[in-house]
């Protein structure tokens, strides 16, 4: 009787890998293992996915291999054990192997594609607002089946699962949680309410009225912290900040810090900018509103007919990007306040996400991604990968697109990736795909294929551009004598 090689998802011990197990398939009890062994094609496409897998593993190291585990465990729950059918199970094992075939081909892959799940981001009718980042995952507000009502929704594009934080509200806006507590504000409002609900139970403690909206709020201990709009200028160069008590929202009190646009909030760091006759000053202040420094920032390096709102996206080791100026990057040194390097504009529409010192950023027209080192502020990568939003959690890249707006068929594309920081500054990849094609047509060629179409594809790969460099690189060689000759 045939036996088939499955995987044990048992975690690693400190010295070895997971061996793998096989079952008889005279004692398969569960539907899918009957499904597989009744069937040649897919006893076929158990055996190549093991092979693929066992290469794999064998090619990896141990953090890759880690990391293979939880890709193959939300493959079994997600895509394989979900089938009901031979043509689901075959189109399940297809992708799997297409996924994994890369990493024991020896090609480098900077930005790998996760296909282990599918993103289903509910955006009911219309178009998600107020998108954030919360904890890694994806926080907005989107309407409801219903299209009169919102839900704020919690998405987790690593796993593709999601839950809602409120359902059926008036245009909510998730401002601030704990283990405790929602709360969700309606900043579109001639009123301004603020509501607190049970994380536990999902009750309402308590709602009041504001006199203005609020830009971003925490909690501090039974605290609530809001940061509200500020009288326009030349009363509003101070951040209106009020103080209210959790979760009965008393007033407890309201004060201002100097900084009339609140920037960012940063673990426990707040950031306010100041600007007069074309000057910006930025400051940062602790969570009691201590003033911790300030620094002018550069007057911008391209000239633009209209302000844009600055921004901060913090980075790891005290470093911090600010956005101003509709797309200038300066690179901020927090410790010591000061510019470490800037890069000069170069898109207006722009979404940024920060990966071991590697600035990801959309382009304008929404037709790829680029990526600049925070280090020498360098571009060192070009993704044609078409993107309208940026996030990063862990080592996995989410590039979602603009959303569309199609009332009760709305959708919202995007694609998941996982990040080989090392490759992209490296640049080793680049020449992957001229390696893969001129070797592949040298080899039909050599099996007596049309000449004259394999030298095309080699073409085509892009291959003449690396020739006509004054240094070919020693692996793309080869390739460049065989498609002279």
């Amino acid at each position: 009787m045939k036996q088939f090689v499955w995987i044990i998802l048992g975690a690693l011990s400190l010295g070895t890998i997971a061996q793998a197990a096989s079952f008889d398939c005279g004692k398969a009890s569960s539907k899918i293992e009957k499904l597989i062994c009744s069937s040649p094609k897919l006893s076929a496409l158990e055996d190549d996915f093991d092979k693929t897998y066992k290469a794999v593993q064998s090619n990896s190291s141990r953090e890759e291999v880690q990391r293979l585990i939880t890709d193959q465990r939300q493959w079994l729950k997600g895509a394989r054990n979900a089938c009901g059918d031979e043509a689901c199970l075959t189109q399940a094992y297809s992708s799997r192997i297409e996924e994994i075939k890369p990493a024991s081909g020896n090609v480098v892959t900077p930005l790998a594609k996760i296909t282990t799940h599918e993103l289903l981001a509910p955006v009911g009718h219309g178009y998600p607002e107020d998108i954030s980042q919360i904890n890694g995952d994806l926080v907005y507000s989107h309407y409801d089946n219903s299209g009169n009502r919102k839900d704020i929704v919690n998405f987790d594009f690593t796993s593709g699962r999601w839950f809602n934080w409120v359902e059926g509200k008036r245009d909510p806006k998730l401002v601030a949680q704990d283990s405790r507590y929602i709360v969700f504000h309606t900043p579109h409002s001639a009123s301004f309410p603020i509501e607190v609900i049970s994380q536990k139970t999902g009750a309402s403690l308590s709602k009041v009225k504001l006199k203005s909206s609020v830009q971003q709020a925490f909690i501090d201990g039974d605290h609530l912290i809001l940061f509200q709009a500020s009288p326009a200028p030349p009363y509003g160069y101070r951040q209106a900040i009020a103080i209210l008590e959790l979760p009965s929202l008393k007033l407890i009190q309201e004060t201002s810090i100097p900084g009339g646009t609140l920037i960012s909030l940063h673990g426990n760091r707040i950031y306010t900018a100041y600007s007069a006759n074309a000057a910006m000053d930025l400051m940062v202040y602790d969570h009691h509103f201590k003033e911790l420094g300030r620094m002018k920032l550069p007057q911008p390096i391209e000239k633009v007919n209209f302000r844009c709102q600055p921004q901060i996206v913090q980075n790891e080791n005290d470093r911090a990007l600010l956005i101003a100026n509709c797309g200038e990057m300066h690179v901020l040194n927090l410790k010591s306040l000061s510019v470490e390097r800037s890069i000069s504009r170069h898109s207006l529409f722009y979404s940024v996400a920060l990966y071991k010192g590697l600035i990801f950023t959309t382009t304008e027209k929404q037709n790829g991604i680029m990526v600049f080192d925070m280090n020498s502020a360098t571009e060192v990568a070009q993704f044609q990968i078409p993107a309208s939003y940026l996030f990063i959690k862990g080592d996995v890249l989410l590039a979602a697109e603009a959303p569309v707006n199609r009332l009760k068929d709305s959708s919202w594309p995007m694609h998941v990736y996982r990040i080989n920081a090392d490759l992209i500054r490296s640049g080793e990849w680049k020449n992957q795909s001229i390696i893969e094609a001129c070797s592949r047509t040298s080899q039909e060629i050599q099996n007596g294929g049309d000449i004259y179409e394999a030298v095309r594809v080699c073409g085509d790969s892009g291959i003449n551009p690396v020739i006509n460099s004054s240094n070919v690189p020693a692996d793309v060689l080869p390739h460049a004598v065989n498609y002279a000759i």
